[in-house]
C-alpha cells in the first residue's frame, strides 16, 4: 500500500523514511494491535487477577453491609409494635427505605455479577487455550 493511501484524504503524504524515523507517530497502537491479533501466540493479555480479585471482594463486602441493612429493615417492620405493613409483597412494598435499598442492592449485584462474569470469561479463553494448544501440540507429535 502507497503512503499516500495510508494518509487520509486532507492529510499531506508521507515518505517511507519519515515513517521509518517516526513509526512511533505513523504507526502506533494501530499497528502494535494488528500485529497482536494477527497470530494467537502474539495474543497475550494481562488478567489482572489480583486486581479483580480485590474489586470483587470490595463489591462482596459492600453487599454484606447492603444485606446486613436490609435485614435490619426487616427486623424492624416486623416488630409487633410497627405499622401494619404487608411484608409479603413488593407489589404491596410501603416501606420506601427498603424499596431503596433494593433498587441499590440490585445495582451492585449486577455490577458484582458483571465483573464476576467478566473475568470467568477470561478464565474460560485461557482455558481454552491452553487446551487447544495442548491439543495442537500432542496432534504435532502423532
Amino acid at each position: 500500500m502507497a503512503a499516500s493511501a495510508r494518509a487520509s484524504k486532507d492529510s499531506p503524504a508521507y515518505s517511507e523514511s519519515e515513517r521509518a524515523k517516526k513509526s512511533w507517530k505513523y504507526v502506533g497502537y494501530q499497528g502494535f494491535t494488528s500485529f497482536v491479533a494477527s497470530d494467537n501466540d502474539f495474543f497475550v493479555l494481562r488478567r489482572f487477577s489480583t486486581l479483580a480479585a480485590r474489586v470483587l471482594l470490595a463489591l462482596q463486602d459492600e453487599l454484606v453491609e447492603l444485606e446486613e441493612q436490609l435485614v435490619i429493615i426487616d427486623a424492624h417492620l416486623s416488630d409487633p409494635l410497627a405499622p401494619d405493613l404487608h411484608n409479603g409483597s413488593f407489589r404491596q412494598e410501603m416501606s420506601e427505605p427498603r424499596l431503596d435499598l433494593i433498587k441499590h442492592i440490585d445495582r451492585k449485584l449486577r455490577a458484582y455479577s458483571k465483573s464476576s462474569a467478566k473475568d470467568f470469561s477470561i478464565e474460560e479463553l485461557i482455558c481454552r487455550r491452553r487446551a487447544c494448544d495442548s491439543a495442537h501440540s500432542t496432534s504435532k507429535s502423532s
